[in-house]
């Protein structure tokens, strides 16, 4: 993939080798790394000629075309079975349909079709994208210098259990200094992977990490009924859910680990079978990747727990079946808790979204005083089983003193019964995860009821709130228009000699501006930052 800025426009390129034996292909933007939610751009054949089309998916089901198209094809070519093409895309539209700024995109898709009918991909995969300052540090490869250490479920047997039980809860108990034996100096962890056991990987729901003191538990010790945090663990350390499998730091931060309190480690799974047939072993765990020295920061999680994240407490009604559209209590973070925070400002590296099959959308704002600064990230529509340590959009720091206001939406229309809150996949909740630096004492904030949070880390927790004023969401405001001067000129300067045809498309149709000559082409191309070259 090939991709670079040019005033408000962005040109995105894809190069796919013979090899795949490719027809159409097409990329993506997409806020969590599934079908669901993401607005594509598939090239493809169409009566011999290549055409551009900017599609959406609601579902699992074919993407639609946008109403208006906001896409333009600068060239595509297919020799001797590599095809390569390159689009050209605003910065930001406000026509009809559902988009995403390139400045909020950190996620992307690929996908490849067998023929240029459109009809369902044969390969595909997805990746982290900053489309407007390149590549970030965020890369795998560069793991192999670092100290890899892999903590495995030892081979848990999970037996039959009630037919009505879908939901299992295990977890492991891990002694670092049995694999890291310096663990009583601190160490940062740079990067964690999750060790997946293909054999039972499709029963995966999520993993959490916990701190546990020493001398509660002893190296692979296990319980298998653990669906709440082990007695005396508390401080969660690293997550995963069957969308979010990796995750790399920054050069200035890192996980950190070893020392006082950082020994004894838990690791919690959560088994899903709908079957209810349980009965197999399981060895799934993570690879930690130590830094060979310390980093300037140390980096955390803050945990958002709304409805269903602490059913013991929680005084919260079910949500009523029937409804396209049931907004659940927000949680809100208040100022009164982040005002405790010792840095001024904290800079927030992703950010994890969790429901269970009913969740739709959600929101994390931020608001400064009576000012709201903006979105920390959006999900515009949630899938369960992509769900994904997102990079935040355009708000990426945190001062002192902000509020975040943090809220969950759920579709029901097709329930008969309301649906109770809690943590087995069979009822619904609505959590969230940050990762973030410099790690402050605040740990999270737990909605008990509406007006009532309890803020863990603070030293005053219990706090009452009121909801930030409701405020209209900002006025879009285009950054490009395909149809104007300035977009033609781009094409034309893209294009070594005069293009066939130098009028721009009408609104609604797929555009096409053929290019002349094939060196023209690449040079555009190769002049970006290439963030991956696919399929090579």
């Amino acid at each position: 993939m090939y991709y670079g800025v040019t005033g408000d426009f962005l040109k995105l390129g894809l190069s796919v080798s013979a090899e795949s034996d490719a027809g159409w292909s097409a990329l993506a933007f997409g806020g969590n790394g599934g079908m669901k939610g993401a607005q594509q751009f598939v090239v493809r054949k169409v009566d011999g000629r290549f055409v551009a089309e900017e599609r959406y998916s609601k579902s699992f089901t074919t993407p639609q075309l946008q109403a208006v198209q906001q896409v333009q094809l600068i060239f595509a070519t297919e020799e001797s079975g590599h095809v390569a093409w390159g689009i050209l895309l605003p910065l930001n539209s406000c026509e009809e349909g559902e988009r995403y700024g390139v400045e909020d995109v950190s996620i992307m898709q690929w996908a490849l079709g067998a023929g240029h009918d459109f009809l369902q991909h044969v390969r595909r995969g997805s990746m982290r994208v900053n489309l407007l300052s390149g590549p970030s540090n965020l890369n795998l490869a560069g793991l192999k210098n670092y100290k890899k250490v892999t903590l495995r479920m030892p081979n848990i047997s999970l037996p039959h259990v009630n037919a009505n039980v879908q939901n299992q809860w295990v977890c492991a108990f891990f002694d670092l200094k049995e694999v890291i034996p310096d663990i009583d100096t601190k160490h940062h962890v740079a990067a964690m992977t999750l060790a997946e056991d293909p054999q039972t990987f499709r029963y995966f729901h999520h993993m959490i990490s916990i701190w546990c003191p020493e001398g509660a538990y002893t190296h692979l010790q296990t319980l298998e009924e653990c669906k709440m945090t082990p007695p005396e663990c508390s401080q969660a350390f690293f997550s995963f859910t069957t969308g979010n499998t990796a995750g790399v730091l920054p050069a200035e931060a890192g996980f950190p680990i070893g020392g006082v309190g950082k020994r004894f480690l838990a690791l919690q799974v959560h088994y899903n079978d709908p079957s209810s047939n349980f009965g197999f072993q399981d060895s799934v765990g993570v690879n930690l990747f130590i830094a060979d020295s310390l980093r300037p920061h140390d980096a955390g999680l803050l945990l958002l727990a709304g409805p269903g994240c602490w059913p013991e407490r929680q005084i919260l009604a079910d949500i009523p079946p029937g409804l396209q559209n049931y907004a659940a209590q927000p949680v809100l973070v208040p100022s009164s808790c982040t005002r405790e925070w010792k840095a001024e400002e904290v800079t927030v590296l992703s950010q994890l979204y969790h429901a269970h099959a009913a969740g739709t959308n959600m929101t994390t704002e931020v608001f400064r005083g009576s000012q709201r600064i903006g979105m920390l990230r959006q999900e515009k529509l949630y899938d369960y089983n992509f769900q994904a340590f997102a990079p935040t959009g355009s708000v990426q720091k945190l001062r002192r003193g902000d509020e975040l206001l943090f809220t969950c939406n759920y579709n029901t229309s097709n329930r008969r019964s309301p649906i109770k809150w809690g943590k087995g996949t069979d009822v619904e909740m609505c959590g969230s995860v940050l990762t973030y630096y410099p790690v402050q004492e605040l740990k999270g904030a737990w909605l008990v009821e509406d007006g009532l949070v309890y803020c863990d880390g603070a030293s005053h927790a219990w706090h009452n709130f009121s909801r930030p004023p409701s405020t209209p969401s900002p006025p879009c405001v285009s950054r490009g228009n395909l149809f104007s001067q300035p977009a033609l000129d781009l094409l034309v300067a893209m294009n070594t000699g005069k293009p066939t045809d130098r009028t721009p498309p009408l609104q609604g149709q797929v555009g096409q501006v053929a290019v002349a000559v094939f060196a023209a082409r690449m040079s555009w191309l190769l002049s970006f930052a290439s963030l991956f070259t696919f399929l090579a």
